[in-house]
């Protein structure tokens, strides 16, 4: 794999270890020889007194600090938007060192001009022109990878723009590049190389109360394949783990580093937006996620969920690789997402699009997430504790590359149909 090949990072196959029973520990056995260097980030409240997180510069930390500030802010004005006429609405992002920007395309309708100016009495709110609205720019994507042909070889990503530029499509497929304008509904096309995206697999044992960022194995009819626990949600008043959709399919198995079993995967799912969910042994979640390296035994507590938005500052955590850091979120959302069938998810499926996954690059190098890490969750910081954003589908680190995709938790909630996230003190 060529550095800087973007991929839904490659499944690894592993010999299942000996099933034995444990003491229900949070640690590795010192016969693991193989720790991989991981950012971590403070369990202190912040202040201006207080040190910066490890794996973060004191401006990005500040940044997340001021954007969170501006969070409720962001929720009420969106709520304004999602209950009226959202025609022209293209995104609504944090600015990099605080503030918003509304992108919107044609005249704000009356009732979401009032929400920014009630909003603009809270925090510095700016109204951007957008030439096109988020709904255009999904349907010409639609358009796009129901194109193109479902065995296509061809890694091919499709993106568009939080700021209304149009699409960005990723694709060295003849299909592709043979879409005209006019099919797509005017909307523009930047054309860049593609960068493969297949799917991830493979900290390390966990149990009850479970935690999310654990390593998970998942047994099946194909082989055995390692992801990571997301976090615990709510779905009809009983707790349930989410993960990555591509890590397993109803009703696989899935056991700990160790070999001993965590539970089975009951569904509900949404294979096109990479979500599930996990019935883990024991029904007892923690409400937490791992902190620290790849076999880390502390972590945060959840104190609740937020929405993901362009420019914002993220951590994620991963058991292959652990914790990291000044992760921001780019202007551009993949579409879509094709998985071949030479990269075939846990279950041996290819030939699929996952769509809707959300972008974002680490700002200061180095790997975002490696294989194994998929499933696992992306917060930022709410002092001592996390609020929790979405779930991680892959990326790039593998190949050396900074670039994350993940499916937001908003969107697994309207899939599964989920109430809220488990939380802790």
């Amino acid at each position: 794999m060529t550095t800087g090949v973007l991929s839904l990072l490659d499944q690894e196959r592993i010999v299942l270890p000996t099933p034995r029973r444990t003491v229900a520990l949070r640690w590795v056995a010192a016969t693991l020889t193989v720790v991989v260097p991981a950012l971590l980030i403070s369990n202190q409240h912040a202040s201006a007194a207080e040190p910066v997180p490890y794996g973060m510069t004191a401006s990005t930390y500040a940044a997340m600090l001021a954007q969170r500030a501006d969070a409720p802010v962001a929720d009420t004005l969106q709520a304004a938007i999602d209950s009226g006429d959202a025609t022209g609405f293209t995104s609504l992002a944090y600015g990099p060192r605080g503030g918003l920007a509304l992108y919107w395309k044609g005249d704000l309708p009356p009732a979401v001009a009032t929400a920014v100016t009630v909003a603009r009495t809270r925090s510095k709110v700016d109204v951007l022109p957008a030439a096109w609205s988020r709904r255009e720019q999904k349907a010409a994507a639609l358009t796009v990878y129901q194109h193109l042909k479902p065995t296509t070889s061809s890694p091919t990503q499709v993106l568009w723009s939080g700021e209304g530029k149009g699409l960005t499509i990723r694709s060295a497929d003849p299909a592709a590049h043979a879409l005209t304008s006019a099919a797509l509904g005017g909307v523009p096309v930047v054309w860049e190389a593609p960068r493969g995206i297949v799917p991830t697999r493979n900290r390390q044992y966990d149990n009850s109360p479970w935690w999310g960022g654990s390593r998970m194995m998942v047994h099946n009819v194909k082989g055995q394949y390692t992801c990571t626990t997301g976090f615990a949600v709510w779905r009809n008043g009983s707790p349930y783990m989410l993960t990555a959709g591509h890590c397993a399919t109803a009703p696989d198995s899935v056991f700990d580093g160790l070999g001993d079993y965590m539970g089975w995967t009951p569904g509900p799912e949404n294979w096109p937006h990479d979500v599930i969910l996990l019935s883990l042994d024991g029904g007892n979640y923690g409400g937490r996620v791992y902190d620290g390296g790849a076999y880390s035994d502390w972590g945060k507590s959840v104190s609740g969920w937020d929405y993901a938005r362009p420019g914002q500052w993220v951590c994620d955590s991963g058991a292959q690789s652990g914790v990291h850091c000044s992760i921001q979120l780019t202007n551009q959302f993949s579409a879509s997402l094709y998985v071949p069938q030479d990269h075939p998810d846990s279950d041996g499926d290819g030939n699929y699009w996952i769509t809707d996954l959300i972008v974002a690059n680490k700002t200061d190098g180095g790997a975002a997430a490696i294989s194994g890490d998929s499933g696992g969750p992306i917060f930022w910081l709410d002092g001592n504790r996390v609020r929790v954003i979405g779930t991680i589908s892959g990326g790039n680190g593998d190949s050396g590359g900074s670039t994350l995709v993940f499916q937001d938790f908003y969107t697994a909630a309207n899939d599964l149909g989920l109430s809220g996230v488990v939380t802790a003190p």
